[in-house]
């Protein structure tokens, strides 16, 4: 009987020091996940600014030869490094769309995206039975009102083509890249092989994929996020792991905006290009949430030093 008194109070002693082991290692775990997650908002948000900078002062990184070919987002894993980043690309697009269900300052529409062909890799080996290799990447073109929709389904060249021919207001841009195999060249020797080419800036962004609150239901042709597997394979891209890394998100300057505000689709700028699935304000939720936790953790650790 006294053994049994005696070792209760030791038992409960270390009862509440492993408590308040485990509270501190908790509160200490949170309240660093708090301050990482500060620092990764801040970090992402300096990315967008600079991004939005780089915008309006015409300063995209351009994309081409290889790199048109194996996007080096992809072929280095460095994704993390060029996201926002403003990014220019030639070639020519697909003449399929798809719609993304999207609102905008309350108003229901959609976002438009296509395959944008950055390179073609033309057979050398019975050229006339083989089907050229399109490298493509997946290009969101802009938002479009729910009333306009049908308009954009009907297809045609979204963007000006590069002109091959100079007048008076325009310089002309022959392209013949032989890494590519864009060639926009009138006088090339084989005619067949000319494209209709154009030029944009956009920036590069994460695939959205599919979560709770934006699913997607295939079945019903409904679709609230941009899921790069799904579009790979309902475009049937040729480069499919490269495609699915990463999309492209068309923006202009705002300067470029004035005056065709009723132009579909109407593309993004430095100021309203999508902040991402983890951009400053997905960091900031999580800082919110571990923050939340690590005051939780604190109290409790008070409440137990208090009852001693």
């Amino acid at each position: 009987m006294l053994q049994t008194t005696l070792s209760n109070p030791i038992r409960i002693k270390a009862g509440r020091k492993a408590l308040l082991t485990l509270l501190g290692v908790f509160t200490g775990g949170c309240a660093y996940d708090c301050w990482w997650n500060i620092n990764e908002c801040r970090r992402v948000a300096r990315r967008a600014e600079l991004a939005a900078q780089k915008i309006e002062n015409d300063d995209a990184e351009v994309i081409d030869n290889e790199n048109a070919l194996h996007y080096p987002w992809y072929r280095d894993g460095t994704l993390a490094d060029w996201e926002y980043r403003p990014v220019k690309l030639r070639g020519y697009f697909k003449d399929e769309r798809f719609f993304i269900k999207r609102e905008r300052d309350g108003q229901e529409g959609y976002l438009v995206l296509a395959p944008f062909v950055t390179a073609v890799k033309r057979p050398v080996i019975f050229p006339a039975g083989n089907s050229p290799r399109e490298h493509s990447v997946l290009v969101s073109l802009g938002w479009v009102p729910k009333d306009q929709k049908s308009s954009i389904e009907m297809g045609g060249e979204p963007l000006p083509l590069l002109p091959t021919e100079s007048t008076e207001d325009t310089k002309a841009v022959i392209v013949n890249n032989r890494i590519t195999g864009l060639v926009n060249d009138p006088e090339y020797y084989r005619p067949d092989d000319l494209l209709s080419l154009t030029e944009f800036v956009g920036v590069v962004q994460r695939d959205e994929g599919t979560t709770i609150l934006r699913p997607n239901w295939p079945n019903q042709g409904l679709f609230n996020s941009i899921d790069l597997d799904y579009l790979v394979r309902f475009f049937r891209i040729f480069n499919g792991d490269s495609a699915r890394s990463a999309y492209i998100e068309r923006v202009v300057k705002e300067s470029e905006l004035e005056g065709n505000e009723e132009t579909y689709p109407q593309p993004a700028t430095g100021r309203t290009f999508q902040r991402g699935p983890r951009g400053p304000q997905y960091y900031a939720n999580l800082s919110n949430f571990y923050g939340y936790a690590a005051t939780f953790g604190v109290l409790s650790m008070a409440l137990a030093l208090l009852r001693r």
